[in-house]
């Protein structure tokens, strides 16, 4: 997915806009700043495209840095605190451990009933306060 072929800062958005990535922002202030640093850090590696448009774009890939420490990060004993206090980290995790369309689309549906489980809430939350007030 996003190690195997270049991609521009653009390309990422689309792909957080339209994946299970989703719920993690894809506005420029979230994309561009951290492309930055993870290229600072060595991590990625950005060069000028010029092959496919009209107009340049940067493109990133990852260095073999970068590859490492997200095979790392993939595969990080899970700790109780994640689970607790990082669960949209473990998703994120999980929706990356595979190239298969099994994990992101396992994410995504985790996502969807989360969406569910706090919709739920909220109109038992409404109704109590509204029998409350009766």
């Amino acid at each position: 997915m996003l190690c195997q072929s270049p991609q521009s800062g653009y390309d990422l958005r689309k792909i957080f806009e339209t994946t299970a990535l989703g719920n993690h922002s894809g506005s420029p202030g979230a994309i561009y700043p951290p492309l930055r640093r993870l290229e600072q850090q060595g991590f990625v590696e950005g060069e000028v495209d010029t092959t496919m448009a009209l107009r340049p774009k940067k493109v990133f890939h990852p260095t073999k840095a970068g590859r490492e420490t997200l095979s790392d990060w993939l595969v990080r004993e899970i700790e109780r605190e994640d689970v607790e206090r990082r669960i949209d980290e473990l998703l994120l995790r999980f929706a990356f451990h595979s190239e298969t369309p099994l994990h992101p689309r396992l994410a995504l549906a985790a996502g969807i009933e989360q969406y569910r489980a706090c919709a739920r809430w909220a109109r038992k939350a409404i109704k109590e306060f509204k029998e409350e007030g009766s």
